[in-house]
């Protein structure tokens, strides 16, 4: 009887309640369809599934990590303050701000930081943990402060400067995460490893989007409301001026706009390219030129003549600083440098074409700066309010062309921007965070460390790239602002490393045998 009823349950288990999920789960799916769009239920399902591994996965952390770096391509949002202002009628009204935020947005990277938030909350709330708050970090503390009260002062429109202080909060949030909770080198490693992944995905996205000269968005929009299809569109952007029949569109792979996957390339090249240097293994190296290559193709893809400008600097930049640190051999250097210098001059041809075509929208942009400047003098010290630059001049507002087409202009120098919607002061203290930022990233980049030294090296191209292609961009976008603040918080965690490394040799009353640890250059990535 007992072994009967241990069999009857076995079978019970085995059969009947994977049955009965089964079931459950059909049910589920087909109420889910018949309320929500199937879209809805694609990421509903999707959602569940990548949780999944959390219960699992011995380092639940590293996991979520991996996925916040790679969330930051795909730019998914859903509006959440059209109940306060339409974005539609903000349009109309003020025209495009530069940060392209005409609400509060719950983007795709929002829900995973949320997630390896609410167990660092808890550690804190039950004081298992302290909160590492450099001091630098108050520097974007005043910026905000001090926009804040701009805004209030002077702004037209207190919903725009509300929307942008609200992401701009929410980016110094990822900043203190990143800082307290990167602590260790697998979580670097584990970044890493998404940032190539993600670069992967964009640049196939890029090329499959030119080879298809489709102008839409893969993810952005997909939540935009209905009645407000105008937000949700990008209009067509070509490569040149002309009306050729060989003119075609420019790519923009995942994102809303081409500069904005410009950035992304400008902003993992450089890692690309560190991990080529440091690459012993030819198997490996082989896979990650081919992966450079694709990259630059897809940048070029995107047409953007100052985010090319900008990833040249950047690829100067990792060379030089790698050939500082004893990174590269001084042999190896000079071979590089002259195949480097050999495929400029076989390329300057198409190079010279690439940099001077449209050369209208070139010329256009200094009238832009012009009107900008004369924007920043009326308000020099606390600026017209935070992402009110469209807003306090009429040239840069809503304006409608032929066939129902709108058109927007935009300053296209972020420095500018910064400073006419924030005043001198503003602007003096959001660039010298990230200046501080670079600063520190060259101290990390001699670490005896392989994995926080190549980061460092490449975060520090990255940034001389934007350093330079903000020269003639507004710099807007989730995604663009979000890598920003990542390779922020990332150097503020290698320097807690470090602190901590340090602070360790003193701990210890006995004294202890010294560590030895390898150069860079002897090891293999």
């Amino acid at each position: 009887m007992f072994l009967t009823a241990r069999k009857s349950n076995k079978s019970f288990q085995t059969v009947l309640l994977p049955l009965a999920a089964g079931v459950l789960v059909a049910l589920v799916t087909f109420a889910a369809l018949s309320a929500l769009r199937p879209m809805l239920v694609i990421f509903l399902f999707g959602g569940a599934a990548v949780f999944l591994p959390t219960l699992i996965l011995k380092d639940p952390k590293l996991y979520w990590l991996f996925l916040f770096a790679l969330s930051l391509l795909f730019d998914i949002s859903k509006r959440l303050t059209s109940w306060m202002a339409k974005p539609w009628i903000l349009f109309q009204e003020y025209g495009m701000p530069s940060s392209g935020n005409l609400s509060v947005h719950l983007y795709l990277s929002d829900v995973v930081l949320i997630l390896l938030m609410i167990p660092w909350l808890c550690r804190l709330i039950l004081r298992k943990e302290k909160i590492y708050f450099p001091k630098f970090a108050w520097i974007p503390v005043m910026y905000l402060a001090w926009a804040t009260f701009g805004s209030l002062a002077h702004a037209i429109s207190l919903q725009l400067s509300f929307f942008e202080l609200t992401r701009q909060g929410i980016y110094f949030i990822s900043f203190l995460y990143l800082a307290n909770n990167v602590n260790s080198r697998k979580y670097v490693r584990g970044i890493m490893a998404a940032l190539v992944l993600g670069i992967l995905i964009e640049a196939l996205a890029v090329v499959v989007a030119f080879q298809l000269q489709t102008t839409e968005s893969a993810f952005g929009g997909l939540y935009q409301e209905r009645g407000e299809k105008g937000l949700g569109e990008s209009s067509d952007l070509y490569t040149s001026e002309t009306d050729s029949p060989y003119r075609t569109k420019r790519s923009q792979g995942t994102f809303s706009h081409p500069a904005h996957a410009a950035y992304y390339f400008e902003y993992l090249l450089p890692l690309v390219l560190i991990l080529i240097i440091v690459q012993k293994r030819a198997g490996p190296r082989i896979l990650l030129i081919l992966l450079f290559l694709l990259g630059v193709t897809g940048l070029v893809m995107t047409f953007s003549r100052s985010g090319f400008i900008g990833f040249s600097v950047g690829f100067f930049c990792v060379l030089s600083i790698s050939r500082m640190r004893n990174i590269f051999s001084r042999s190896k250097f000079a071979v590089f440098l002259a195949g480097v210098i050999a495929v400029i001059i076989v390329a300057s041809p198409f190079i010279y074409d690439f940099l001077t075509s449209r050369p209208k929208a070139f010329s256009y942009r200094f009238y832009l700066l012009e009107k900008g400047f004369e924007m920043y003098l009326e308000n020099p010290v606390v600026g017209v309010g935070i992402n009110n630059s469209s807003a306090a001049n009429k040239i840069f507002q809503f304006k409608k062309g032929k066939g129902k087409k709108w058109e927007v202009i935009v300053i296209h120098n972020h420095y500018l921007i910064v400073a006419i919607e924030s005043g001198i002061v503003g602007c003096f203290l959001y660039f010298w965070f990230f200046v501080l930022i670079g600063m520190k990233a060259y101290r990390c980049s001699g670490s005896r460390h392989l994995e926080i030294s190549i980061f460092s090296i490449a975060i520090l191209g990255a940034y001389f790239g934007l350093a330079v292609h903000n020269l003639a961009e507004p710099f807007g976008g989730h995604a663009v602002h979000s890598m920003l603040w990542l390779f922020a918080g990332l150097v503020a965690a290698f320097e807690k490393m470090g602190i901590e490394e340090e602070n360790e040799t003193f701990v210890f009353k006995e004294p202890e045998p010294e560590r030895v640890f390898p150069q860079p250059q002897s090891q293999a990535f």
